[in-house]
C-alpha cells in the first residue's frame, strides 16, 4: 500500500502531470547568447527576436533565431505559430550545421513537451543530444541543458532511473558553472528536485529545495522560479504528510505567483491546485473549494484538460465536504465529461472519479446512477489496484455501503466489514511513524460510510469497531515523539526503529513500483515487482518480531490493541457512562454506554458545519476578546450529542468519560450548554448536572495504577524569564522573525500571574518546604529534566503553551521555558511532547496551566494527543490540561480547589467539577458563569 504518499484520489494522478505542463521549457545556449529573456518576459523576447531575424542575413544564425522563436511561441501557448517556426528554421538548415539542427530539435520538443507528447519529445532531445556531443564535451553547459531537457521529460513518464540521472548530470554541471541565480543553475536544480520528489526520496529533495528557497532572493525579481520554488518545497513537505508546514509554502507560491506578471497560466493554476490539496487533505474543505475553482479556470485557458479535470474532480469534493453537496455533484460531473473529451484516458484516473461521482449520486438521492457507476468503479480498481490498496478497499466499502441504503443491507454490510477490517490490517502493518490511519481523506469519507453501514444493519459490535479507528486516529502522538527521540539519542531502541522504519520505506517503494509499473503497462506480468514486495513485507514482520522482543508493548503504544465493546463495557464503574463521539462525513454519532445498556444516537450535523460551531465557542474564550460567549453554538452541540436516544440512558450526576474526534477535542466539554438561557446566568452548563474526564484511548479505559499513590510533594515550574512582546496565537507561527529557537521564545511575554499561582498552590500544600520551585531563570529546560519526580505527587507547570507547529513548523507541542543564551539540541527553551514523555514522573497529577496545551495540530485537531498525552506516557495518573489562556487568580483557584477536593477523597473529575462550581459561585453571576473563565481546564487520565 503506497501510504508515503497520501494524495487525494485524483489529485494524486493528476498533480504531476500539472507540474509537468507548468514547467515546460528549457533554457538554451540561444536565449543567452541572442539576449532572449523567455523565461520572464517572452512577448519582449518575442518582438526582439523578430527584429533581429528581419537584419539576420547569415543563415546559421537565422535557423538559431527560429528555434529560438518557436520556443518562445510555445512559452506563449500559441502551438501552432510555434509549430511554423519549427519548420521554417528546419527548411532554412544548411547541411553539416550541428549546433543549428540540434537547437530545431530541442525547439520541436519544446512545443512537443507543451502538448504533453513526452515520449516524442524525449526522442527529439536525444537526436539533438548526440548532435552536441559531436561538438562539446560532457561536463559542457550545453551537454547539461540537453540532459536537464531530457531528464525532465523521462520523469513525465515515469521513466525515473534515467530521468534522474539525467536531471543529476546537470545539476552537477551548472551548479558548478552557473552563479547563484543564474536562471540556467536554477532550472538544472529545479528539474532535478522534481525527479526526486517524484520518486519519494526527501531525505535528497527536502535539503536542495531549502537550498534553493534560500537563495531566491538572488534571482531576478520577476524571475518564475521565486513561485516555483516554495511551490515544490510545499509538494514535498505536502507528500511526506507534513500538511501544516506545507500550506505557508504553497501560499507564498500562490501569492507571489499572482504578483509576477511572467508566472504563465499553467504554473499559476498548478499552485492554485497544489494549495487546495493541502487545505483539502487538512480538513478545511471550505478554504480549498475557491482555490480549486480559480484553478480549474486557469486550466482550460491554457488547455490542460487533465489537470482541469483533476480540479473539477477535487473541488467537487470539496465543496461535498464544506456542505454544498450539489455544487459537489455538478463539478464532479463536469470532471468526468473532460475526462470521457480525452482521445487518450488513464484507465485509473476514470475509475476514481467514477467513484467519487457515485457518492455525490447518492446524496443526490439518485441511488440505481449511484450503485451502477460505484460498479462500474470498484471493477476497474481491482484490475488496477491490488486488493489491499486503500482506493480498492474504499471503493468496496462505498459500494457496500450503497447496497445498505437500498436496503440489502446484510449484503452491504458483509461487504463494508470485510473491506473495513482489510484496511486497517495493511494501516497496522504500515511504519510504526504512520499512526494515521484516518489521515486519507478518501478514509474520512469512506469510514463515515463504514459507520452508518453498521448503524443502519443494526451491528452495535461493528460500529463500536469502526468508531474505535475513527476516534483513536492520532492517539499515539506521544509514544511517536519517543520514537524520534531515541532515534536521536542512537540508544539499542532506536537503532531498531530506524530499522524498522527503512524497511517500512522500502516496502512503501517496492509497492509503489508495482503500482506505477501496472498502470503504464496493464496486463503485463510484474512477477519480479511482485517479489521485491513480499520480500520487503518478509522483512518488515522479522523486525517487528524483533521489536516485540525487544521492547514488549511499545508498538501497543503506538497502535493500541483494539478492545470490544463486551471489554470496555466491563470496565466502566457503575457510575459512569462512557460517550464516544465521532464527527463522520455523514452526521455526528454518539455512542453511549454503560455497564449494561448503550444507545445510538446520530445527528445531522457534518464535519464543517461542526467546526464552524466550536469556532463560534472558542471566538468568546479568547483573551481580551470582546465577542460574546456564545451559547446557542454550545446548544446546538449539546443537541446533536445528546440526543433524546443518548439522554434517556444518562442518569442524573452520572460521572462521563469522553472520547471525542478531532473537532470537538478543541473543547472542554464542560462548557456545552443543556439550556440555552437569555443570559449566561440562566444558563445552564453540563458541568453543573455531570463530571467530565477525557479518556485518551479507549485500550487504556479503566486500567488504573498499580502504584500507590504519593503524598504532599510539589514541583512546580514556571514564570520563565522571557523579555519580549510578542503573545501567543494558536495555529500561527509567532517565530518568523528568524534567529535561534531560543531567541525565538525570547520574544514572547513574561508571565507574572504564573509566580503568583505558583505561590498560592505551593501555599497549599501542606509540607511546603518539600515543594521544589523553579520560576525566572532558574525555570530551564535542563533543570527540568534533571529533577527528581519521584517523591512529587503534583507537578505544576504554569507558562506558555504551544500548539504543535507554531513555532518552526514543527510537529510537536510544547511548554515555553528560560530560554539559553547559548541553544543547544538539549536546551532550547522548550519541553517538547517528545521530551516531556521522557520524563520519569510518579504524580498524581500534572497540571499544565499554559494555554492550548490540550491543542493538537491545530485549533480542530485532535487535542489530547499533545502534551497531555505525554505526560501520561511519563507515568501521571492525571493531567489537567488547558484549552486557552487562563487568568492567574482563577487558575490558582482551580489548582487549589482540585488538590482540596481529592484530599478529601473525591475521584479526579468530581475534584475538578467541585473546583469549577466553587469558581461560578464568585463574583456577579453573570461574569463568574462564563466559561471563558472557567472551562479551560479539562482532565485527561485513563
Amino acid at each position: 500500500m503506497d501510504k508515503k504518499c497520501n494524495w487525494i484520489g485524483t489529485a494524486r494522478l493528476t498533480f504531476f502531470a500539472a507540474l509537468m505542463v507548468g514547467f515546460s521549457g528549457h533554457a538554451v545556449a540561444g536565449s543567452a547568447e541572442f539576449d532572449l529573456d523567455i523565461a520572464t518576459q517572452p512577448i519582449a523576447a518575442l518582438n526582439k527576436c523578430d527584429a533581429m531575424l528581419a537584419l539576420e542575413k547569415n543563415i546559421s544564425v537565422r535557423v538559431r533565431l527560429l528555434a529560438q522563436r518557436a520556443i518562445i511561441l510555445a512559452k506563449l501557448d500559441r502551438l501552432a505559430d510555434a509549430d511554423d517556426a519549427v519548420g521554417q528554421a528546419r527548411k532554412a538548415l544548411v547541411r553539416g550545421d550541428l549546433l543549428g539542427e540540434a537547437e530545431v530539435l530541442l525547439a520541436e520538443a519544446d512545443v512537443r513537451s507543451q502538448r504533453q507528447e513526452y515520449s516524442d519529445a524525449a526522442v527529439l532531445v536525444r537526436r539533438a543530444r548526440t548532435l552536441l556531443a559531436r561538438r562539446f564535451p560532457e561536463d559542457s553547459i550545453e551537454i547539461a541543458q540537453a540532459d536537464t531537457m531530457l531528464g525532465r521529460l523521462l520523469i513525465s513518464q515515469s521513466k525515473l532511473d534515467e530521468g534522474l540521472a539525467r536531471t543529476r548530470h546537470g545539476w552537477e554541471v551548472l551548479g558548478k558553472l552557473r552563479p547563484v541565480g543564474d536562471d540556467e543553475r536554477v532550472d538544472a536544480a529545479f528539474q532535478y528536485a522534481i525527479g526526486l520528489v517524484y520518486s519519494r526520496q526527501p531525505e535528497r529533495s527536502e535539503p536542495l529545495l531549502r537550498q534553493l528557497v534560500s537563495e531566491i532572493e538572488s534571482l531576478r525579481p520577476n524571475q518564475p522560479y521565486r513561485a516555483k520554488l516554495p511551490n515544490l518545497l510545499g509538494t514535498e513537505l505536502l507528500m511526506q504528510g507534513r500538511i501544516q508546514e506545507a500550506v505557508p509554502w504553497l501560499r507564498q507560491s500562490v501569492d507571489v505567483g499572482e504578483q509576477l506578471k511572467t508566472t504563465i497560466i499553467g504554473e499559476r493554476a498548478d499552485s492554485l491546485s497544489a494549495l487546495g490539496v493541502a487545505l483539502l487533505m487538512s480538513d478545511r474543505p471550505a478554504e480549498a473549494l475557491p482555490f480549486f475553482q480559480k484553478s480549474a479556470q486557469q486550466f482550460a485557458i491554457g488547455g490542460a484538460v487533465p489537470s482541469q479535470a483533476g480540479a473539477l474532480i477535487n473541488g467537487g469534493t470539496a465543496a461535498d465536504r464544506a456542505g454544498d453537496r450539489n455544487l459537489g455533484l455538478q463539478m464532479r460531473e463536469a470532471g468526468i465529461a473532460l475526462l470521457a473529451e480525452m482521445p487518450h484516458q488513464h484507465d485509473l484516473a476514470v475509475a476514481l472519479n467514477k467513484f467519487k461521482l457515485a457518492q455525490s449520486y447518492v446524496h443526490a438521492g439518485r441511488l440505481d446512477e449511484g450503485e451502477s457507476m460505484a460498479i462500474d468503479a470498484a471493477s476497474v480498481l481491482k484490475l488496477l489496484r491490488p486488493p489491499t490498496h486503500f482506493q480498492t478497499l474504499n471503493s468496496r466499502i462505498s459500494l457496500g455501503w450503497i447496497k445498505a441504503l437500498r436496503g440489502r443491507t446484510a449484503e452491504g454490510l458483509g461487504e463494508v466489514r470485510d473491506a473495513f477490517r482489510t484496511s486497517i490490517a495493511v494501516n497496522n502493518s504500515l511504519e510504526v511513524s504512520q499512526n494515521r490511519v484516518v489521515g486519507v481523506i478518501d478514509n474520512i469519507e469512506a469510514f463515515s460510510q463504514a459507520l452508518e453501514t453498521a448503524v443502519l444493519a443494526g451491528d452495535n459490535d461493528f460500529t463500536f469497531e469502526v468508531l474505535q479507528v475513527l476516534v483513536e486516529t492520532d492517539a499515539s502522538r506521544a509514544a511517536v515523539a519517543v520514537t524520534a527521540r531515541e532515534q536521536a539519542g542512537n540508544s539499542e531502541l532506536g537503532l531498531l526503529l530506524r530499522r524498522r522504519q527503512e524497511a517500512a520505506g522500502k516496502l512503501a517503494d517496492a509497492d509503489a513500483a508495482l503500482l506505477r509499473a501496472a498502470g503504464l503497462e496493464q496486463g503485463t506480468d510484474h512477477a519480479p515487482l511482485k517479489k521485491a514486495v513480499d520480500d520487503s513485507r518478509a522483512v518488515l514482520v522479522a523486525l517487528d518480531a524483533e521489536l516485540d522482543a525487544e521492547a514488549p508493548g511499545f508498538r501497543s503504544l503506538l497502535r493500541p490493541r483494539p478492545v470490544t465493546l463486551a471489554e470496555t463495557q466491563g470496565r466502566l464503574a457503575p457510575d459512569e457512562t462512557l460517550l464516544v463521539i465521532e464527527e463522520s462525513d455523514l452526521g455526528l454519532y454518539t455512542m453511549a454506554i454503560t455497564r449494561d445498556r448503550l444507545a445510538i444516537g446520530r445527528a445531522p450535523i457534518r464535519r464543517e458545519a461542526l467546526r464552524g460551531l466550536v469556532r463560534r465557542i472558542r471566538a468568546g474564550t479568547e483573551s481580551g476578546t470582546l465577542v460574546p460567549f456564545d451559547t446557542t453554538a454550545a446548544h446546538e452541540i449539546y443537541r446533536a450529542v445528546f440526543t433524546p436516544d443518548v439522554a434517556a440512558l444518562v442518569p442524573a450526576k452520572q460521572r462521563l468519560r469522553v472520547v471525542t474526534g478531532d473537532i470537538l477535542s478543541a473543547l472542554p466539554l464542560t462548557l456545552l450548554a443543556s439550556r440555552a438561557g437569555p443570559s449566561l446566568a440562566s444558563t445552564r452548563w453540563l458541568v453543573e448536572d455531570h463530571a467530565v474526564s477525557v479518556v485518551p484511548s479507549l485500550a487504556t479505559l479503566g486500567r488504573a495504577s498499580s502504584r500507590k499513590a504519593t503524598r504532599g510533594n510539589l514541583v512546580a515550574i514556571g514564570a520563565p524569564a522571557l523579555s519580549g512582546d510578542q503573545r501567543v496565537t494558536a495555529g500561527a507561527d509567532v517565530f518568523a522573525g528568524g534567529g535561534t529557537r531560543a531567541a525565538r521564545v525570547s520574544r514572547l511575554q513574561p508571565l507574572p500571574g504564573a509566580s503568583r499561582e505558583i505561590a498560592a498552590v505551593a501555599g497549599h500544600v501542606k509540607r511546603p518546604a518539600t515543594a521544589t520551585i523553579l520560576t525566572g531563570a532558574e525555570a530551564t529546560e535542563t533543570a527540568v529534566r534533571n529533577l527528581d519526580y519521584s517523591s512529587a505527587s503534583v507537578v505544576l507547570f504554569a507558562t506558555h503553551g504551544l500548539v504543535a507547529g507554531a513555532f518552526d513548523a514543527r510537529s510537536e507541542p510544547a511548554l515555553v521555558l528560560t530560554p539559553p543564551d547559548a541553544e543547544t539540541p538539549e536546551n532550547d527553551g522548550l519541553l517538547t511532547a517528545s521530551e516531556a514523555s521522557r520524563l520519569h514522573l510518579d504524580a498524581d497529577w500534572v497540571i499544565l496551566s499554559a494555554c492550548d496545551t490540550a491543542a493538537g495540530d491545530q485549533p480542530s485537531a485532535a487535542g489530547y494527543t499533545g502534551l497531555a498525552r505525554a505526560f501520561l506516557f511519563a507515568g501521571a495518573r492525571r493531567v489537567v490540561a488547558s484549552h486557552w489562556p487562563v487568568r492567574d487568580d482563577v487558575a490558582a483557584q482551580l489548582s487549589v480547589g482540585i488538590l482540596d477536593a481529592t484530599a478529601k477523597g473525591m475521584p479526579g473529575d468530581e475534584a475538578l467539577r467541585h473546583a469549577i462550581l466553587k469558581v461560578m459561585k464568585r463574583g456577579k453571576p453573570e461574569s463568574a458563569r462564563n466559561p471563558a473563565l472557567w472551562a479551560p481546564f479539562m482532565l485527561v487520565g485513563n
